[in-house]
């Protein structure tokens, strides 16, 4: 009777055993690396509308790098997860960007960030969008080799650098904030369609936005303005949608009014707020 007891026991034991490997062995491959891709991957947050937990690898289509804590798993699916067409980091101060690499199928790229090295952006080779808003990002010719990308949104305090912007054969689109805005420099984009400049200190070279072939739509606000620019866009007037909010003008007033009075006349809206100016188009 004792051995049969002692008999069950151990086979008890070994069923229990053998229990815990497979289900260790199962969690490792659903979870891990540890024998080959994982099935599943724990992300803080992958979409808008999802909150973290445990995501199957097929179903990220997005990562979002919230802190440097958090670097270590999203570093993780990044290298797993092959379906990613954006990552999105918030607000961390970073040495670089390695843990770009490898990819080369991300859509969208939304660096809201501080980074002592931003090369690291060229490993997402394919990116159609990109976005550095609220970063020190400055320097436009490390964008020359995204043969897609048509969208460029750049709010920074630094001063930029336009080299190369005429290699972005597909730019449609760029939202630019910075002290120092370069207008002779920006047009050299073959196809640039619509152009949003905020929070300009020093716009210049505003006259050879008349070269421009392709620009549609000219949006500024909470930018510095001066006579010169308000007599070029009065001769654009009837040739690109212009859309002014809130610019202060830098000069006589007296002359700014003549100006302004000359583009109500071709009907144009045009407002003036505590020595800030407001024009639009009528057109939208």
């Amino acid at each position: 009777m004792k051995k049969s007891k002692s008999l069950i026991l151990r086979i008890l034991i070994v069923s229990l055993s053998v229990c815990f490997l497979a289900a260790l062995c199962i969690g490792l491959k659903l979870f891990t690396g540890v024998f080959g891709p994982p099935e599943y991957v724990y992300l803080d947050s992958y979409n808008d509308n999802t909150d973290g937990g445990f995501v199957k690898i097929n179903d990220v289509n997005e990562v979002c790098i919230f802190d440097k804590d958090r670097l270590r798993r999203a570093k993780f699916a990044l290298k797993y997860c092959k379906n990613i067409s954006e990552i999105r980091t918030y607000g961390e101060h970073y040495k670089n960007l390695d843990f770009l690499k490898g990819q080369e199928n991300v859509y969208c790229l939304n660096m809201i960030c501080y980074c002592d090295d931003w090369s690291g952006i060229k490993n997402c080779k394919n990116i159609a969008k990109f976005i550095a808003v609220n970063s020190d990002f400055s320097d436009m010719s490390l964008l020359s080799g995204f043969t897609k990308l048509y969208f460029i949104d750049i709010q920074t305090a630094e001063v930029v650098k336009y080299a190369d912007i005429d290699k972005l054969q597909r730019l449609n689109e760029l939202s630019i904030g910075a002290p120092n805005i370069d207008i002779g420099e920006i047009i050299k984009a073959p196809v640039l369609n619509k152009l949003w400049i905020s929070h300009a200190k020093d716009i210049v070279n505003i006259q050879e936005i008349k070269k421009s072939d392709n620009l549609t739509e000219l949006h500024l606000s909470d930018s510095i303005i001066d006579k010169q620019f308000l007599l070029t866009i009065s001769e654009l007037s009837d040739k690109i949608y212009i859309g002014l909010s809130y610019c202060p003008f830098s000069g006589d007033e007296a002359e700014a009014e003549k100006i302004l009075n000359d583009l109500k006349e071709k009907g144009m809206k045009v407002e003036i707020e505590d020595g800030l100016i407001s024009i639009s188009s009528n057109d939208k």
